[in-house]
């Protein structure tokens, strides 16, 4: 099983500071190449930048708790680090199908993260195509290449689950450029309505 997306997941809930914000992300977009990506089997695209690998993984983790849909990764620059995005649908941990109440119970376990992560900004966000509300950490290790994630939350189409939809960069000389490419990817993320 590839823990890769397990591992993005836990660190986007963690516990105050940072250098970059969503909005200036959202602000300040960079040129890039890009390639849509379409699993009309789970019911949604979005676009990724062109050159990055990609596949529908499937996976069950813990039972039906999580469902890995898709995981794109960049291909390793210079010193061997990657980006990655990764689309999650995740049964309810609050056992509510309400948004606001998942965001709440999320950004509270991720108070308790023992992952040295920290928190940089949350909350409820328009960026999206639909209501969302966002957790952005960072790796408080100081260490060059360490983690930073935006992962987003919103309702899925099946009563009970969330999408998470996860930009997890390493902290380069390229991260605002690299975490702008992956949000912007993000932001094209849309429901297919079967016919």
């Amino acid at each position: 099983m590839n823990y890769i997306p397990i591992l993005l997941y836990l660190a986007a809930l963690s516990s105050c500071g940072g250098d970059i914000t969503l909005n200036q992300i959202v602000n300040n977009p960079v040129n890039f190449e890009k390639q849509e990506v379409s699993l009309t089997s789970e019911n949604f695209a979005l676009m990724i930048p062109s050159g990055w690998s990609w596949r529908n993984e499937e996976e069950d983790c813990d039972g039906e708790n999580f469902l890995v849909m898709l995981n794109a990764a960049s291909p390793a620059d210079k010193d061997g680090y990657i980006d990655i995005i990764s689309i999650q649908k995740i049964k309810s941990q609050s056992k509510s199908n309400d948004l606001q109440t998942e965001y709440d119970h999320l950004l509270n376990l991720s108070k308790t993260n023992p992952l040295g992560m920290k928190l940089v900004e949350s909350g409820e966000t328009e960026v999206l195509n639909y209501p969302a509300y966002f957790i952005h950490t960072k790796s408080d290790s100081g260490h060059y290449g360490a983690i930073e994630n935006i992962g987003f939350i919103i309702k899925s189409d099946e009563e009970g689950y969330f999408y998470h939809l996860i930009a997890g960069a390493s902290q380069t000389d390229d991260l605002f450029k690299n975490m702008s490419m992956m949000v912007e990817c993000l932001m094209t993320f849309e429901f297919i309505v079967k016919e």
